[in-house]
């Protein structure tokens, strides 16, 4: 297994966590440059702050990414805590209505990512060059409203 890491999080926190109720969206993009990525391999799409109360996931593939078995999408606790095992057949985008339950109003106690599992069928089946992964994380910051619990 290899770690890989998108832009966001090559450059890493940046949020503002000083306006009550604010919604924050953060995007990571991959694209990938060869065809090293391989079963098990993880990609670390969006850095996500301590104190982050999870609203949405969004996920796009492009093109076929050739996995057979599909794509998780979870974090450093739970690798497919916001989906499982999703599957692309051409340009496709996955939101809340495919996510899983477990991964709804999530709050982080600890700074993490939110990363990317390839899933496939057999070890060696490598990803395609030029398939680019985009993840946008919406959230705001628990507890900056008064009427919220902390």
């Amino acid at each position: 297994m290899t770690t890989y890491k998108s832009d966001a999080v090559e450059s890493g926190l940046h949020a503002d966590k000083t306006i009550p109720g604010l919604v924050l969206c953060r995007t990571g993009r991959y694209t990938t440059e060869d065809d090293s990525l391989v079963s098990a391999d993880v990609i670390q799409m969006v850095p996500v702050p301590v104190g982050a109360q999870v609203i949405d996931v969004d996920f796009y593939c492009s093109g076929d990414a050739a996995l057979a078995t599909g794509i998780d999408m979870g974090d450093g606790g739970d690798p497919d805590r916001y989906f499982a095992g999703l599957t692309f057949t051409g340009d496709h985008v996955y939101g809340k209505s495919a996510m899983n339950p477990v991964g709804f109003d999530k709050v982080y106690s600890t700074d993490d990512t939110v990363d990317i599992v390839l899933v496939k069928t057999a070890a060696d089946t490598k990803v395609p060059t030029d398939i680019e992964f985009v993840v946008n994380v919406w959230y705001k910051m628990q507890g900056a409203l008064d009427d919220e619990d902390a």
